[in-house]
C-alpha cells in the first residue's frame, strides 16, 4: 500500500493512501494538513486505470510542487517523489523499506538488519580517494573507431563530466537554506537520479552508537530489492572512502554486470551516513567519474545535514532555555541547557523544600481596582518575589492568583535548600515592606503576605497533557506547605518541624504550635521565624 510521509511544524506522520485522497485545510479533506499556505481543497492523489498514483492540483492559490517543480496538470508519482504544499513537505512512498532492501546475512544486526554479506571474490572494487593505481573505468573507443566518432565520444564524456560536477553546485544552490532533514535527503536523491544513471538509491544515517538505518530511498520503476554488500559498507564506515562494487549478473543465457557505489557522508571526521546507488542491470558499469560525482554530492550533503542538525539543536536549546528560565534563575537555566545540570524527565522522588506565599486581604484590596490595575499590581508584586527567589536559586513552580509556589531541591538541589528557602522568605517580607513605602497605600492599603514552608519527599516531573506540560512537584509535602501558609498571619513566616530541624542553627524562631492538616490524623508542628541568628564572637 502506498503512503505519504508528511512533515511540517506540527511534526511528522505517515498516512496510507486510498484510491482517491484529497489534501487540504478543509475539515472534510481526506488528509487534513494544518498549514496556513495550503488551500481548503489543495490537491488530489488518485489511482489511474493502470494502477499508478497521480497527483492533480485543484486550483490552489500557492500551487502544488513535485520535486521542486510546480505542476500545471496531473502528473504520475514515483517512489520517493517530494511533494511540497506551502510549508509542508510530503514524500510519496510506493514501497516499504522492507520491500526495497533485503533483510538477511549474519552481520545484519550491525546495520539494523539490512546489509547481507557477499562473496568478495565476485566483486571488483575501485576506491576514492585513491591510495594507489586504479584500473581506468572511463569507456574507451573500440579499435577501428573513426577519429570523428572518437572525438564525439570524448566530447560527450566531457559534457557528462561537466554536468555531474555542476550538479553538486546546483544541489547547494537549490537546498542551501533548507533545514528540514527529510527534504534534504529526498532532494539529494532526486539530484542523484537526475545526473546519474541508476536504478535504486538510498541514504543510511548513523545514530549515536554508530548503527545505521535507512533514512530515505528512491527507485526507478518496479525495481527488485537492493542487496547491499555488508563488507563494502563496513569498509566505507571504517576507512571513510568511496567504493565501486561490480558484481556479475546472469540473466538467462547472457551474462552482464551490475555495479553500485557506496560513499560516506561526512562532517569533518564525523560519519553522518552513507549514500548507496545501484546501476541498471543492462546499463554500463560505474566508473571513477561517477564515484567522484557521488563523492562531491555526499560532501555537499554532509555540510547541509550538519547545518540542519546544528539549527535543530539550537532551536531545541532555545525552547529548553525559554522553558527553564520560567522556573530557574538565568544562570541555572543556562547550566541545564548546556548539560552541566541534569533534569530527569518523568516522575522521580526528590527531597525538597516547598514554599507558599499569598497576600492577606487580597480580595478587599482589589475591590475598587480595575482589572488592568490588578494585573499591573500583581506583575509588580511577582517581580519582587521572583527576583528574590532566583537570587537564592529556587524555582517557580506556579502562580496562583495572588499566591506563588516555589521549590528548592527539584529539579536542582543544594545541601542547604531549607536554609535558602527561609532566607528567601525573610528577604521577601523585607522587600514587600520597602515596596509599601514607595507605593500609594492610602487608596488600596498595604500589601501583607503570609508564607508557609515545609521540607519532605515529593514526586517531581512533567505534568499535563500531550499538548502542554509543565514541571511541578506533588505529594503530601506540598499539601502541608499550603496548609501552613493558610494559617500564617500578615508578615509572618511559618515553617514545619521537618524544615525546623534543618534551619534551627541559622534562624531565631518562636515556640511551636499545632496546625491541623486535611487528610492527616495528627496535627503538624509549626514554628515562626523571627530572623537570622546573631553570630557571637
Amino acid at each position: 500500500m502506498a503512503k505519504l510521509s508528511i512533515s511540517n511544524k506540527d511534526g511528522k506522520a505517515e498516512i496510507e493512501l486510498q484510491a482517491s485522497t484529497t489534501l487540504g485545510r478543509f475539515s472534510g479533506s481526506g488528509i487534513l494538513v494544518s498549514d496556513p499556505l495550503i488551500s481548503n481543497n489543495h490537491c488530489r492523489i488518485f489511482l489511474d486505470p493502470q494502477g499508478k498514483y497521480r497527483i492533480k492540483d485543484l486550483g490552489s492559490r500557492n500551487g502544488t510542487y513535485v520535486n521542486s517543480r510546480r505542476i500545471q496538470h496531473e502528473v504520475m508519482l514515483q517512489n520517493g517523489d517530494e511533494i511540497t504544499l506551502g510549508m509542508t513537505s510530503i514524500v510519496f512512498l510506493s514501497q516499504a523499506i522492507e520491500d526495497f532492501v533485503s533483510v538477511e546475512g549474519e552481520h545484519s544486526s550491525a546495520l539494523r538488519g539490512i546489509l547481507p554479506s557477499v562473496d568478495p571474490g565476485s566483486t571488483r572494487l575501485i576506491q576514492w580517494p585513491e591510495t594507489g593505481s586504479v584500473e581506468p573505468s572511463i569507456p574507451q573507443s573500440p579499435p577501428g573507431t573513426p577519429p570523428a566518432a572518437h572525438e564525439m565520444r570524448k566530447d560527450m564524456t566531457l559534457q557528462m563530466d561537466c554536468q555531474k560536477l555542476r550538479a553538486a553546485v546546483e544541489l547547494h544552490l537549490e537546498i542551501g537554506l533548507e533545514l528540514n532533514l527529510d527534504r534534504i535527503f529526498n532532494r539529494v536523491l532526486a539530484n542523484i537520479f537526475k545526473y546519474l544513471e541508476c536504478e535504486k538509491a538510498l541514504i543510511l544515517t548513523a545514530n549515536e552508537d554508530g548503527k545505521m538505518g535507512v533514512q530515505a530511498f528512491r527507485t526507478r520503476g518496479n525495481s527488485k530489492k537492493l542487496a547491499i554488500p555488508y563488507a563494502v559498507v563496513k569498509r566505507v564506515q571504517q576507512e571513510r572512502i568511496g567504493l565501486i562494487t561490480t558484481i556479475p549478473v546472469r540473466a538467462g543465457e547472457s551474462l552482464s554486470c551490475q555495479s553500485s557505489i557506496s560513499v560516506p557522508i561526512l562532517d569533518g571526521d564525523k560519519l553522518l551516513g552513507v549514500v548507496i546507488v545501484e546501476s541498471p542491470t543492462n546499463g554500463p558499469p560505474y566508473g571513477e567519474e561517477d564515484l567522484q560525482f557521488l563523492s562531491n554530492v555526499a560532501h555537499q550533503a554532509g555540510r547541509l545535514i550538519a547545518t540542519a542538525q546544528m539549527a535543530k539543536r539550537m532551536e531545541q536549546e532555545a525552547v529548553m532555555r525559554e522553558r527553564f528560565q520560567r522556573l530557574l534563575s538565568p544562570n541555572m537555566a543556562e547550566m541545564v541547557v548546556s548539560g552541566k545540570l541534569k533534569v530527569e524527565k518523568g516522575g522521580e522522588t526528590r527531597f525538597a523544600t516547598v514554599f507558599f506565599a499569598d497576600i492577606r486581604g487580597f480580595t478587599s484590596m482589589c475591590e475598587n481596582m480595575e482589572a488592568s490595575e490588578v494585573l499591573d499590581f500583581l506583575n509588580e508584586y511577582y517581580e519582587i518575589l521572583v527576583d528574590v527567589a532566583f537570587r537564592h536559586e529556587g524555582i517557580v513552580d506556579k502562580f496562583m492568583g495572588d499566591g506563588i509556589m516555589l521549590v528548592w531541591g527539584a529539579p536542582v538541589s543544594h545541601p542547604d535548600d531549607p536554609v535558602r528557602a527561609v532566607s528567601a522568605a525573610l528577604e521577601m517580607q523585607s522587600a514587600i515592606e520597602e515596596y509599601n513605602q514607595h507605593r500609594d497605600t492610602g487608596l488600596h492599603g498595604e500589601v501583607r503576605m503570609g508564607i508557609g514552608i515545609n521540607t519532605d519527599n515529593v514526586v517531581a516531573g512533567y505534568i499535563g497533557s500531550s499538548r502542554t506540560m509543565s514541571y511541578s512537584v506533588v505529594g503530601d509535602a506540598v499539601n502541608v506547605a499550603s496548609r501552613i501558609c493558610s494559617v500564617a498571619g500578615p508578615g509572618r513566616v511559618l515553617i514545619s518541624q521537618n524544615t525546623y530541624v534543618h534551619v534551627c542553627d541559622h534562624f531565631e524562631t518562636t515556640g511551636f504550635k499545632n496546625v491541623s492538616v486535611k487528610g492527616r490524623t495528627r496535627p503538624v508542628q509549626v514554628y515562626g521565624v523571627i530572623g537570622p541568628k546573631k553570630k557571637h564572637f
